[in-house]
């Protein structure tokens, strides 16, 4: 039964610990080919640091490492893909629409909020448990949809102008 109880919240968590964002492309970006903007979007994440970027198909996909002692190197926790596992950018064409999505995988940060709550019961009262949870939890996952958020607006405004850079 206490397996049963694990494996509902593992998968609670994994369901909740993906965000994901979508837009459909507008008119002046049919100049553009699918590839192109592609192309495009794995050079942005390239240059900001992301560890490995792969283009799979119609998406880009980003996994990191666990530890990325360039962060410390850099400034600490001033990089985006700090506690991000994996994201896509995806671009699905239907007929003639074709909409963008971007996904990323927020798990590692429940976990460490949640993992650090559990510390923080047993090392004092309930409160600093929760507060563990919430500020190590929930404070990341929600700067790191903003930063993300950012990351997928700067990636859509950019591609107007891809033939400039």
């Amino acid at each position: 039964m206490k397996l049963l109880k694990i494996t509902k919240f593992a998968t609670c968590i994994k369901s909740n610990s993906r965000y994901t964002l979508s837009k459909k492309l507008r008119g002046e970006n049919e100049k553009y080919s699918s590839k192109e903007i592609l192309n495009h979007v794995s050079k942005i994440f390239k240059e900001s640091d992301a560890d490995h970027v792969k283009m799979i198909d119609n998406s880009v996909s980003v996994t990191n490492n666990v530890f990325n002692f360039l962060q410390i190197k850099r400034g600490g926790n001033t990089n985006r893909w700090g506690g991000i596992s994996q994201a896509n950018f995806k671009i699905a064409e239907y007929g003639n629409i074709r909409k963008a999505s971007y996904t990323i995988n927020l798990t590692r940060i429940l976990v460490a909020g949640v993992v650090l709550g559990i510390i923080g019961l047993f090392l004092g009262d309930y409160w600093i448990g929760l507060f563990a949870f919430f500020f190590f939890g929930g404070l990341n996952w929600l700067i790191k949809i903003i930063q993300h958020k950012s990351i997928f607006h700067d990636i859509l405004r950019d591609i107007e102008t891809i033939e400039e850079k």
